[in-house]
């Protein structure tokens, strides 16, 4: 989908529709809906872009990440989310490493299971992409915490670096 597009539709969506979202953003509604649509020279910048994803977060809509998303697959990348439910701010690295020890092992079982009988199916497929994106996030937040530990260990000036 084009970005654009993907904006457009998330400001259409959005609770009080583009209106609501232009007054968030400290836009007149006009200016908005030119920039949504490329009218003439206006353009939708990416601050916004970020604020209209970051509005639609705490609104809890289920388009919140389309401009995200829709940028990322136009550039042949896919997002993955942090992890949440491993908070590792807090220094727990091990648990990090434990964490992403067993999505490693899942994806192992997953393609070791799926070459068994020589072939891979779409659903295999998809389940390998999906236990991959998995085992990414859970070494994203393995080095979150290994980052956070590292930084706590250092004297208070060097923490700010």
């Amino acid at each position: 989908m084009n970005t654009l597009d993907a904006a457009f539709h998330l400001a259409r969506a959005y609770p009080g529709g583009k209106e609501a979202l232009a007054a968030r953003l400290g836009k007149s509604a006009h200016t908005f809906r030119h920039e949504l649509t490329g009218d003439g020279t206006a353009k939708l910048g990416l601050i916004d872009a970020e604020s209209m994803s970051m509005f639609a977060l705490q609104m809890k809509m289920p388009t919140a990440l389309a401009i995200l998303n829709s940028m990322a697959a136009n550039l042949g990348q896919m997002v993955l989310p942090l992890p949440q439910v491993m908070d590792l701010a807090g220094g727990d690295c091990m648990r990090g490493l434990a964490e992403s020890a067993r999505e490693f092992a899942e994806l192992c079982a997953d393609v070791t299971g799926s070459l068994s009988d020589g072939r891979v199916t779409d659903n295999e497929l998809a389940r390998i992409e999906r236990s991959s994106a998995e085992l990414i996030a859970a070494l994203q937040g393995l080095n979150a915490a290994v980052s956070a530990a590292n930084k706590a260990s250092k004297p208070g000036l060097a923490r700010v670096a």
